[in-house]
């Protein structure tokens, strides 16, 4: 038999579960079948019987009075009601501590418990946050929104884990904690250097099944971090549902500090040095939960070889990102003598440059110019969206008068215009050709003004320190709501 304590409100009542039936004390149960659908409750105060016929709503009634309750489910076992302080059990089948949340002696958690939670739901964000910046930098825009659900996959097996066998949360579950912080860390970086050396080409899903096997391969290796980090969170509150409310919002406030710091990281690591920086936070979580524990070869040898392989990854590039060959910087690279001159992260792009004999862009240029194109360098944001910048001036620029853009000039006298996302500034460079009195140049990314305007401001003529040019640093919609300038 089991011996389970259930608290009545003030009062304590011990249920004992044998192979004869059950018995509550110091109220008396009548041995019933295992397998019984309606039972007969004998009591002090008189008689009741627990009436499953419903399933959905199997309900208590006792003789001499009106009082109908729902039955309360222990987990998936049996139910319970009380009346008066006294609890009524009814099972088909036998009751564990485990499947019943009020009967476990629910003490306070830890603070070392509240800290982990709070790392690791900070670390859960960063991850979640650097992935849409590698997805989008990596294969493309539309996979970004492939990190929510590698989340939602990772926690949601989490938590059936924990459901079909809820005796990991029935006894002391730091060991638990400690070792799902550690394997997040390791699965978190390990899962990037894997998907980085797999051969995933999503162009070619539809006829090359192998890109199926891929892609599941792709998408598992990111989820499993989730599943370790849902299983720390999951674990917590299995173990103290009482105290759910102060776990949940040490979990909250986690991973409001894991937002935050995925716009600081990035600026001085970049998004894969952000995932290896989340794996750091979890493994810190696992050693406050450890304590003391740390100092044994159990719990300290793993730790140090995670953080000894974390280094190593980092040293040796081994996390370096793998762009897709479909991405205009893989292109342009693929052509001697070509280099990345400059490549800079800030919380929401990348912004490289790229210079090469080989680039020659002015989009749309008519038949009609039949000279030569002076030299330039590239701008590209996230890997594609390759963006000329011309080292030549205004008055050197003669193609320019033969490009699309130059129309609109030809409609207004000397104009005022404004541009909006110049990118590496040729739609700069033929306002200014064809006659514009002043251009302003609404450029929302900062990095994209640094690299034209201070890195390589001579590869671009110093288009953007011209007097006749004022650049905007904000996103256009918001310079355009408050500014009162018209514009041709």
């Amino acid at each position: 038999g089991e011996r389970i304590e259930v608290r009545a409100r003030r009062r304590t009542t011990e249920i004992v579960v044998s192979n004869e039936g059950l018995t509550i004390s110091p109220h008396a149960l009548t041995p019933v079948s295992s397998t019984g659908q309606a039972l007969t409750l004998s009591r002090e105060t008189g008689e009741g019987t627990i009436d499953t016929a419903s399933e959905r709503r199997p309900y208590i009634g006792l003789h001499g009075g009106s009082d109908a309750r729902a039955l309360t489910s222990v987990g998936r076992r049996g139910y319970v009601a009380w009346r008066g302080g006294c609890p009524f059990l009814w099972t088909g089948r036998f009751v564990s501590a485990s499947s019943y949340p009020e009967a476990r002696n629910d003490a306070a958690p830890t603070a070392g418990l509240y800290v982990c939670v709070l790392l690791v739901s900070a670390a859960t964000l960063l991850l979640e946050i650097a992935l849409t910046r590698i997805f989008a930098v990596t294969q493309g825009y539309h996979f970004a929104f492939l990190a929510i659900s590698l989340a939602l996959l990772g926690f949601g097996a989490s938590g059936t884990a924990l459901a079909i066998v809820p005796a990991l949360a029935s006894r002391d579950v730091r060991p638990l904690i400690a070792g799902a912080g550690l394997l997040f860390a390791v699965t978190s970086v390990g899962g990037l250097y894997r998907v980085k050396l797999l051969p995933f080409d999503a162009y070619t899903l539809l006829w090359e099944p192998s890109q199926l096997a891929y892609l599941a391969v792709y998408y598992m290796a990111l989820a499993v971090p989730f599943f370790f980090a849902g299983s720390i969170v999951g674990a917590a509150l299995a173990k103290h549902p009482t105290r759910a409310g102060g776990l949940y919002g040490v979990n909250l406030v986690g991973a409001g500090i894991g937002c935050l710091l995925s716009v600081v990281f990035p600026l001085v690591v970049g998004a894969a040095g952000s995932v290896v920086a989340a794996g750091v936070i979890a493994l810190v979580g696992a050693a406050v939960i450890s304590g003391r524990k740390l100092r044994r070869p159990a719990y300290l040898t793993p730790a140090v070889l995670t953080v000894a392989a974390m280094v190593a990854a980092v040293s040796l590039g081994m996390l370096e990102l793998r762009l897709s060959p479909y991405k205009a910087v893989s292109q342009a690279l693929r052509q001697e003598p070509a280099s990345k001159a400059w490549s800079e992260w800030n919380a929401f792009s990348l912004v490289e440059v790229i210079e090469s004999d080989s680039i020659h862009a002015a989009p749309g240029l008519s038949f009609a110019y039949q000279g030569s194109l002076p030299r330039q360098s590239a701008l590209a944001v996230d890997g594609d969206n390759l963006s000329p910048m011309t080292a030549a001036i205004s008055n050197q620029a003669e193609f320019a008068e033969y490009l699309p853009t130059a129309l609109v000039y030809r409609l207004s006298e000397r104009p005022s215009a404004l541009v909006i996302e110049p990118g590496g500034g040729l739609d700069v460079l033929t306002a200014l050709r064809n006659g514009a009195e002043t251009v302003t140049a609404v450029i929302s990314n900062p990095l994209v003004v640094e690299a034209v305007g201070e890195k390589f401001g001579h590869r671009a003529a110093d288009i953007l320190d011209r007097p006749d040019v004022t650049v905007v640093d904000v996103g256009t919609r918001s310079y355009l709501h408050r500014t009162d300038e018209r514009f041709d």
